[in-house]
């Protein structure tokens, strides 16, 4: 269980998606999940702690719990990774779900002015996670952040050709409607 763990997370911070995806179940942790991990890693500047990194919370009857310990550019314990793992039929341990709470409050703080919203996976009311991509205001160009969230979910796009992703575009409600209606279009 632990080695999965922690392959799960040497996997997600050199951004090698189709490893990542091999130590997930994929009923229950979604694509958009390890976008977002990766994310995080890679736009937070975000590294494991050096000394005893992943901590065991249970392994029992074929389930699993750790917590891996997150700091940031300064070396700064600013938040974990609690994953749950199951082992399978087959004898693999796969993890069945990540928390991230504390890390994209840091990370929220740290890129978006502290605003929870300003995170990149978010909950999909339909179901599973969502990787929201930000836009300046008033603007309809791509930022240097959201090119970079885009190449992540690229990467893990090819690895599995049969994914299919839905797009789409909002503003926000401070301009007319049909302002706002042209600025979602153009995004």
């Amino acid at each position: 269980a632990l080695g999965a763990a922690a392959g799960f997370l040497r996997s997600t911070l050199a951004q090698e998606f189709e490893k990542a995806r091999f130590y997930v179940d994929p009923e229950t942790v979604s694509d958009a999940s390890i976008a977002g991990v990766c994310i995080l890693f890679e736009e937070g500047a975000y590294a494991l702690r050096g000394r005893r990194p992943v901590r065991n919370l249970f392994v029992k009857a074929g389930r699993a719990g750790f917590v891996a310990k997150v700091v940031d550019p300064s070396g700064a314990e600013v938040g974990d990774i609690g994953m749950t793992l199951r082992k399978h039929e087959d004898g693999a341990w796969r993890i069945q779900r990540i928390a991230l709470d504390a890390l994209l409050r840091d990370y929220a703080g740290r890129q978006g002015g502290g605003d929870i919203y300003y995170t990149p996976l978010v909950r999909n009311p339909e179901g599973g996670s969502s990787i929201a991509l930000y836009f300046g205001f008033d603007d309809a160009d791509l930022s240097e952040r959201s090119r970079r969230q885009l190449r992540i979910v690229a990467g893990l796009l090819k690895v599995d050709s049969s994914k299919r992703i839905k797009i789409s575009g909002h503003a926000d409600a401070l301009g007319s409607e049909d302002y706002n209606l042209s600025l979602s279009r153009q995004r």
